[in-house]
């Protein structure tokens, strides 16, 4: 897990203008923020630079190209009800992570690591970091759908330490429910 190197001052219940900075385990530094409306050419890039099983992964289809709608969606959050956030790796996004509520209490999150980055702490960065985000915002439990050999993802989620249940659906991929309640 990386540990942090510096933390912008922005209290905790105001994380969204937040910008900090990570050491990982190989010595190199990534800084963590909220995604912005001005990151959709830079969230296109990271998506071009991700191989199609990673794409196939995070959409559950070999899509490549977003539509105008579909990706100032991506770039839009509240802060509340919908979140996301970037790790920063030389000027460019390298991964990002985001929740959805989807009924009252209850949010979906998805991961995007790119493949360059993948196996070095990013996922478990940009999930801690959302599980903090959520309980801010009394959000009670967070749910993952993940393909069945999707280990690293299902590794990202067990390493939380969070309550956690799992369901395996008809079509071969996991719900995971983690319990954000201490």
């Amino acid at each position: 897990m990386p540990s942090i190197i510096s933390a912008d001052p922005t209290p905790a219940a105001d994380r969204r203008e937040r910008s900090d900075r990570y050491a990982r385990p190989d010595g190199s530094a990534v800084r963590l923020r909220s995604i912005r409306p001005s990151d959709g050419d830079e969230l296109l890039a990271l998506g071009d630079r991700c191989s199609d099983q990673t794409i196939y992964r995070r959409f559950f289809s070999p899509r490549r190209a977003l539509t105008p709608d579909e990706l100032t969606r991506l770039v839009t959050v509240d802060h509340h009800d919908r979140e996301a956030v970037v790790v920063i790796i030389d000027a460019r996004i390298a991964a990002v992570a985001r929740y959805d509520v989807t009924h009252p209490g209850t949010a979906e999150i998805a991961v995007l690591v790119e493949d360059a980055h993948q196996g070095r702490g990013l996922g478990t960065l940009l999930v801690d970091e959302l599980v903090a985000r959520a309980r801010a915002n009394g959000i009670e439990r967070l749910e993952a759908e993940t393909m069945a050999d999707n280990r690293a993802m299902l590794a990202v989620l067990q390493r939380t330490g969070l309550r956690s249940a799992s369901a395996l659906t008809d079509d071969g991929t996991w719900i995971v429910t983690l319990d954000l309640v201490r």
